[in-house]
This record gives structure tokens, sequence and C-alpha cells, in this order.
């Protein structure tokens, strides 16, 4: 290609100078590119020599090249020592200058492409960070669910993904239908049975952060009664293992203890949940009832003879300050019990006249109220105790317990005080089952659950004796 040669286009130009065709225009507009246009031709129609094109880049850079120079000028009298450009470009070097696009580098100073070069890449770095963060979120580690992997115990975050794992080293761990049943909150079965907790989500001392609490349960019941408190990162925070050796009556019990579940309350009003265990000795009959504060520390253990199947966080006499209901069966005498007890007196062990059932190690029970209720005697007979299943508080605050074989339900006001004893569908199906079968020979009388409702005993603390009027245990 000679000096002559023609450019018939935008595109053709810009090529030739390395440069964009919007770069063409604005030259053209602010330094007096020489394009030419074609008469009648529409608005791109525009041709240019090589020759004006050259001449134009070497008039362009004499002008940079004199602006440089008078900046050494300058910069001299400060000690600037940078070298000046050439006055002129020869040919050979003009035509590298064009064919290595360097074209824009000869038109603006050094400092400024310097500047402009860092200015650019900063606005690429904060848009590319911008568009990372945007698609690449990061990862919540706030404990939302669960699910049991084997033995392992695994806690995911709201969208599913595992925040973190835990060995629970139980080849028979209980899997995840179990642990859906018993999560989070108390529940009742088809049956009027409570179904505590087994593992939780909670902020158990109101800092914002969730704690997790689970409790080992195997197939096998072996290598359990452990409840474990995780942080919500999965660091353990504290663990308790329920039970202890025991003798009752010159019988020494192991530590083989299970866990029926746990809850939580503020017992105390500090905003701090405590953490409430329930715990029964593997295969016996001793059974565990523990106040933990929000660290794992044991504020109070109270020890029943026989199991507890049920308790409730209430205040019932309106004074600001809850008490414990606690409903399940007392072995030596056969029968369901309901139990009153101060949060901040938990300990002992409840009345048992019969040394067997007592433990040396084991002080006075602790207990408000203790009572003892009655047990329809031709139901169940081969069984050798009926419990009381569940207690339900009303909203006037009278309280109902359900006896798990008879099906009836013996009330109370919010004092304890006995109020009736009333028929169920369960039990009434029962007497005809039993009328049908002659194992009874009649009708029960019209006075039975009146009749019934005289074998309510009270724990009378003062005299260490059971009573049929309304008694206390303990007057706290």
């Amino acid at each position: 290609m000679n000096n002559s040669t023609l450019f018939r286009s935008w595109k053709e130009i810009a090529a030739y100078l390395g440069v964009d065709q919007r770069t063409c225009h604005r030259w053209e507009k602010s330094l007096n590119l020489p394009v030419h246009r074609i008469e009648g031709g529409g608005k791109g129609s525009v041709f240019a020599y090589k020759d004006e094109l050259d001449g134009w880049i070497l008039e362009r850079s004499g002008q940079n090249a004199r602006a440089e120079q008078n900046g050494k000028s300058d910069g001299q009298a400060k000690g600037n020592n940078r070298k000046p450009l050439p006055l002129s470009v020869p040919q050979e070097e003009l035509s590298r200058l064009v064919r290595g696009r360097f074209f824009p580098q000869i038109l603006l100073p050094r400092r400024t492409r310097r500047i402009l070069i860092a200015w650019h890449a900063f606005l690429f770095v904060l848009v590319a960070a911008a568009v990372f963060l945007l698609k690449v979120k990061p990862m919540s580690r706030v404990p939302h669910d669960f699910r049991v992997d084997g033995q392992d115990f695994v806690v995911v975050n709201p969208k599913g993904q595992e925040i973190w794992r835990k060995d629970t080293g139980l080849r028979d761990l209980l899997g995840q239908d179990y642990y859906e049943r018993h999560f989070q909150v108390r529940r009742a079965d088809e049956q009027e049975r409570p179904i505590l907790p087994m593992v939780a989500f909670k902020d158990l001392d109101r800092n914002g952060r969730q704690e997790v609490l689970f409790a080992l349960k195997s197939a096998d019941e072996m290598n359990e009664g452990q409840l474990i408190c995780y942080e919500g990162d999965g660091e353990e925070r504290w663990r308790f293992k329920v039970g202890r050796g025991q003798e009752f009556g010159g019988q020494v019990y192991s530590a083989d203890y299970r866990i029926a579940g746990f809850d939580y309350y503020d017992l105390d009003g500090n905003g701090d949940l405590e953490v409430l265990v329930l715990a029964y000795h593997k295969p016996d009959w001793p059974c565990q009832f523990v106040v933990l504060d929000s660290r794992g520390k044991v504020l109070g253990e109270y020890w029943n003879a026989g199991q507890w199947n049920d308790f409730q966080v209430v205040d019932l006499n309106g004074d600001g300050r809850p008490e414990i209901l606690g409903a399940g069966v007392n072995n030596e005498y056969g029968c369901g019990f309901l139990a009153l007890i101060d949060p901040s007196h938990v300990s002992g062990m409840s009345p048992q006249l019969r040394k067997d059932y007592r433990s040396a190690g084991i002080g006075r029970g602790s207990e408000k109220f203790y009572v003892l209720l009655p047990r329809v005697a031709f139901i169940g007979p081969e069984e050798p105790v009926e419990s009381a299943t569940s207690a339900v508080i009303s909203e006037n605050k009278d309280i109902s317990v359900r006896l798990s074989m008879s099906g009836l339900y013996v009330h109370f006001d919010r004092s304890l005080k006995f109020q009736h004893v009333m028929s169920s569908h369960t039990f009434e199906r029962q007497v005809n089952l039993l009328l049908a079968e002659k194992k009874i020979p009649a009708p029960l009388p019209a006075d039975f659950l009146e009749t019934l409702g005289k074998n309510v005993r009270y724990w009378d603390g003062e005299k260490g004796e059971w009573t049929n009027r309304w008694a206390m245990s303990n007057k706290w």
C-alpha cells in the first residue's frame, strides 16, 4: 500500500489508525482528522487518503512532543530528569506505531495514560467484585433444621445446606422419623401421652445465637443417656449424663439411664432458659428429674420411685412465679401420682414408706404437694401399676389428670384440692366389654366415680403420713 492509498469507509479508517469508529468521529470533530465526504452521499459516505492521515499523525505527535518539552523545562527547575519525546517520527516508526495500535499513547501524555490505566483497572475490579457478591452469596451458618445420617447428627441451614455434622458413635442411633416427632416442642400422641423434645434449636442465654440441644437415643438402648448442647457453629458447649448409681433398700441400681425428653423455660425470670430433663432407669423404676442452667450446671434434681411421664411449668397461684407440675406412676403404691414442685427447691425424693423404695443417699423430697390417684381394680388387674399419663391445665388453671388404663380423668383446682373423677368413652367401652364377658357381675353403681374419688390421698409432710384430706408436703 503506497501513500496514495484510499480508505473508503469509517471502518477502514479506524482499522488503519488502530482505534474504533467512534474515536474517529470524535477526532474529526475535536482534532480535525482529515476525512472527506462524497457530495450527495449518505451520512456514512466518507473517504480518506493515507498520506493525509500520516501527515495528521505527524502533526499531532509534534504537538504532544512540544508539550512534553515544555513539561521538561518546567520539571528541570524541580529536578525532573524525564527524557523528551522526539519532535518528529520517521515514516517506518509511524507505520509501526499505527500497526501496533499505539496511536492513542502518542496523543496522551504519559502521566495521563497511567492515571487512566489505573482508573480503568480499579473500575474493572470494582465491577467484578460486585458481580461476584451478587451471584455468590455467602452460605448461611444459622442452624435451622437437622437430619440423621446413619450414626451422624447433621445440622443444616434454611436452604438445607449442611453446616456441620457430629458422629454420635451409636450404630443404632434412632432415625429421622423418631427425632422429627421429638423436635423443638412438646406434642401429644393419639392417647394424649406427651411427646417431649429430644432435639431442639433454642437461644438459651438470649445472646442472639441459637444453641442446639440433642439427646442420644438408640434402638438397642445402650450407650445413651446423654444430653449434648452445641453452639450454633457446632462446637460442643456442654454435655450432661443423666442418672447415677444408687442403692435403694440395699439393692444397687446401675447408672444406666435413658432420657425420656426435655423442655426449656425461664424459671427464675432472669432471661436465660433452664433445661428440664426427664430420665428413667433401664430397666428398673428409679426416675430422675433434673433442672440445668443454660451452661449445663445442675440447679436441682428430684427422684421418683417410678416413671415420671409428664411435667408442665405454670403459675397456678398467680404470684408471678412458676411451679413445676409433674405426673407419672409410683411403683410402691401401684398408682398414678401428681406432684407440685417449687423450681427454687428441687431436691430429694418422692415420699415412700417401704425401705426398698428409699435411698439413704437421697433426702426428703422438696415437693409442695404429692398426691396419689385412685385406681380401678377391675381394669387391668394383671398390671402391677396404673400411671398418670398427662396433666392438662385449663385457662382458669384447673388441672385434669388422665389415668393410663381406665381412661378416667381426675380433676383438681389450682390449689390442688380434689374436685371430682370424670368418666370417658374409653372407660365406658371397657366397662361394657367386661359386662359382656361377665368379668364384672353388674353395671356400676351411680355413685361409683364419687366413691372412687375418696381414694385420692395426699402426703402430709408434717405428720409423715398419707391422708384423704387436702394436705401439703412442704410449705415453702
